[in-house]
C-alpha cells in the first residue's frame, strides 16, 4: 500500500495498493515517485494519477540486482537504473539506462 501524506496538514493526500512488490522508491521530482518492482519502473504523479505508469521493464539481466539508485531528466526522457549483485564472490554494479523516446534500454551488466 503506498501512502502520501502531508505532514504539516496531517492530511493524506494519495493512495494506491500495488500489485506488485516495490523494492525500491525515490522522489524524481515534488510530485512524482518513481517506484521500482522486481521486473518493471513506474512513475506515480500522485497528484494527477490515481495510477503509476508503466515506464519501463527491467531487462533480464537485471532481475538478481539489489537496486540503490534511480535518476531520471527533468523531462523523463531518459531513465537510469543502478544496482549491484554478488556472483563469483565479487560485488558486480550494474546499470540500465532507458530511453523513452526511442522506447529502448541498454544495460552494462
Amino acid at each position: 500500500m503506498l501512502q502520501v501524506f502531508d505532514m504539516d496538514k496531517k492530511t493524506k493526500l494519495a493512495s494506491y495498493h500495488m500489485s506488485e512488490e516495490v523494492v525500491f522508491w525515490k522522489w524524481i521530482n515534488a510530485h512524482t515517485i518513481a517506484l521500482v518492482t522486481g521486473t518493471a519502473v513506474y512513475h506515480w504523479k500522485y497528484e494527477t494519477d490515481s495510477t503509476p505508469k508503466h515506464v519501463f521493464a527491467r531487462l533480464e539481466s537485471m532481475a538478481e540486482t539489489n537496486i540503490v539508485s534511480y535518476r531520471c531528466d527533468a523531462n523523463e526522457k531518459w531513465s537510469l537504473l543502478v544496482g549491484f549483485v554478488a556472483r563469483d564472490f565479487r560485488v558486480h554494479g550494474a546499470m540500465q539506462l532507458y530511453s523513452a523516446e526511442r522506447d529502448v534500454s541498454r544495460c552494462t551488466c
